[in-house]
């Protein structure tokens, strides 16, 4: 994966978004992620989700529900506040909230978010300038302390050639690629299209995305392209996803293992036939025998002292293999959880280790065990269907009503999924649209090298040039 640091320009246009829809708007409440902290508004669906963690700081609006988490520290001091204005600080990754209240007095917060890399933090300032509560507290940054944000290094607007390609690399490359030479000017202005007119895009290698851009990349363009209405959305799926795969990857390892475990005891009968047999020909076995041959398998006696105890000791196998693949079984079932996070009855963890930036989309598991993606809004949708799918995936989705995107993934074209995977995730595509009240539908679905994105269309909007159709019932 590219290295991909939350520059200047990524602050700006979100900071634009974050100003036209959630500008007026009062904070309901702010709850706990691992690595940041969500806000949410009343009366929008959207919501600000924010990570100023030194390892991968980004900041982004969604439309994902995130499931309910303990309070955040910020919480108490910024909740019922309206939010005035919001200002990015020229020059450096900083951007400013400033909220009120006017009752039962007036009062004045700034929430600083500062994406500076390995320095990168949070804090709530008063009106007196005073830090009142920090994300992480370090020398600078204190509870108590009058606020002073870092010094700007440079702008991207201002930085000469040799900085921006070290910087900015990849823009860099587009820059040149559709203006030939290096002209300050004609940079800046570049960058100022881009904030008032961005065009989203994600990029995806291998159905895993790599890159993120608010203008179309040439240097990508043989990649799996994504295009978003919101720059937020292309942040959300870049950054939920790669922080969602190292923990999905050992998930999914697990539950490789358990298949491996489950197909090695699914003969478990076998031991049980074996002292049956035994038993039954008790009086015909030779006392010294070492081993027989029942139905073409060779069964050691010599396991035990005598003839008997050989019967016995095999009816003992067949009860602890059965023992374990009951087991093993509701530990596959444990991890194929509805929401797409995989959960470990083992492994203790707080409700603040827990809780991770929500999701675009939601995994399940098809009774062969194939992989089930389901989108959970426009932006997931877009994700799933043309950034995470191959041309050989099945695409689901209900007929003739809104709904989930829905992509079955197999491994290879060649591989055959059976009529019970397809009604699995037929039914998982009705459940997640409008007809789901019904209890029942039609559902349509084909290959996903048969499903086209119309050019200029919004995020999500498809058409089939090839389907089947299977009506599903959710009962």
């Amino acid at each position: 994966m590219i290295k991909r640091q939350f520059s200047e320009l990524d602050i700006l246009i979100v900071a634009r978004e974050v100003s036209k829809f959630l500008k007026k708007r009062k904070v309901k409440q702010i709850n706990r992620l691992s690595r940041g902290y969500i806000i949410h508004f009343f009366k929008t669906s959207l919501h600000f989700v924010i990570v100023p963690h030194p390892a991968s700081p980004h900041t982004y609006l969604t439309e994902t529900e995130i499931e309910a988490s303990e309070g955040h520290r910020f919480s108490p001091l910024l909740t019922g506040y309206i939010l005035d204005s919001v200002k990015v600080v020229k020059g450096d990754r900083i951007m400013f909230l400033r909220f009120s209240k006017k009752r039962p007095y007036p009062d004045h917060n700034i929430l600083a978010l500062e994406f500076t890399g390995k320095d990168s933090n949070s804090c709530v300032v008063n009106d007196e300038g005073q830090i009142v509560a920090v994300s992480r507290i370090t020398k600078r940054l204190a509870v108590g302390k009058p606020y002073s944000p870092p010094k700007p290094r440079f702008s991207l607007f201002d930085a000469d050639e040799p900085a921006l390609k070290k910087i900015i690399p990849w823009l860099m490359d587009e820059f040149l690629h559709r203006f030939g030479d290096f002209e300050g000017q004609k940079w800046r202005n570049f960058l100022m299209q881009i904030v008032e007119s961005p065009e989203p895009t994600l990029y995806c290698e291998n159905n895993q995305p790599v890159m993120f851009s608010p203008t179309p990349l040439n240097a990508f363009e043989h990649l799996q392209t994504c295009s978003f209405e919101l720059y937020s959305q292309a942040v959300e799926a870049f950054f939920s996803e790669n922080s969602f795969r190292e923990a999905e990857s050992r998930a999914e390892r697990t539950r490789k293992r358990i298949m491996d475990e489950i197909r090695k005891l699914s003969d478990f009968e076998k031991y049980r036939r074996w002292g049956e047999y035994i038993i039954a020909h008790i009086n015909e076995i030779p006392p010294d025998a070492r081993e027989i041959e029942i139905d073409g398998d060779k069964v050691r006696l010599d396991v035990a002292d005598t003839v008997a105890e050989a019967a016995e000791h095999y009816f003992s196998v067949y009860r602890k293999q059965k023992r374990g693949l009951e087991k093993l079984m509701q530990r596959l079932k444990e991890l194929s959880s509805s929401d797409g996070t995989e959960r470990f009855s083992h492994q203790k963890r707080s409700s603040r280790q827990n809780q991770n930036p929500a999701h675009p989309y939601r995994v399940f598991y098809s009774p062969s065990g194939f992989r089930v993606l389901v989108g959970k809004s426009a932006a997931g949708n877009e994700l799933i269907t043309f950034g995470l799918a191959a041309d050989h995936d099945l695409f689901f989705h209900a007929r003739g009503v809104p709904g989930a995107h829905v992509i079955l993934k197999r491994d290879a074209p060649s591989i055959d999924v059976p009529q019970e995977d397809v009604e699995f995730a037929a039914r998982l595509a009705l459940k997640h649209s409008r007809a789901a009240k019904d209890g029942k539908g039609d559902v349509t679905y084909t290959e996903r090298r048969f499903v086209k994105k119309p050019s200029g269309s919004p995020t999500g909007l498809v058409i089939l040039e090839r389907e089947n159709v299977i009506n599903v019932r959710l009962d």
